[in-house]
């Protein structure tokens, strides 16, 4: 992922990490943003890349197929201010909670000018589903402060 380009690629990998001799990388989603910060894959290794739209005030979903579900948060919105980094829940019970660090808007503040602390917020996406060539998306409307 390019942040700034906020855009996607994907390349075939050896089992050692390394790009497949000849492969190269292809385009798969382009996300309209300023910038696109940190990502995680999930939940439980599915291929969503879950990412957080810093500037966008926003956590995006992006399927293997390319397809973007906006999901929580909204610019202009104080849901998700300044989301940096997401993660998924390690422990048993908890690897359908995707984790949002947020910043507080210091790239982007709310309104031009309303700031506030960083925050971690837990989103359940136990509703999601990723089917062979297609995101279906309902996010849980109930986010938690953490």
């Amino acid at each position: 992922m390019l942040s700034y380009a906020a855009t996607v690629y994907r390349m075939p990998i050896t089992a050692a990490g390394y790009a497949e001799d000849g492969a190269e990388a292809e385009q798969v989603s382009w996300v309209r943003s300023v910038f696109i910060d940190n990502f995680a894959f999930g939940p439980e290794g599915d291929d969503t890349i879950w990412a957080a739209e810093n500037a966008g005030n926003r956590l995006i979903a992006i399927g293997g197929d390319g397809k973007i579900v906006y999901g929580v948060g909204y610019p202009d919105t104080m849901t998700l201010v300044g989301p940096t980094a997401t993660a998924f829940g390690k422990a048993e019970g908890d690897t359908n909670t995707v984790y949002i660090v947020t910043n507080g808007g210091l790239l982007n503040p709310v309104n031009g000018s309303i700031l506030e602390g960083g925050r971690l917020v837990a989103i359940d996406a136990t509703s999601y589903y990723h089917g062979a060539s297609s995101l279906v998306a309902q996010f849980d409307a109930k986010t938690e402060l953490i």
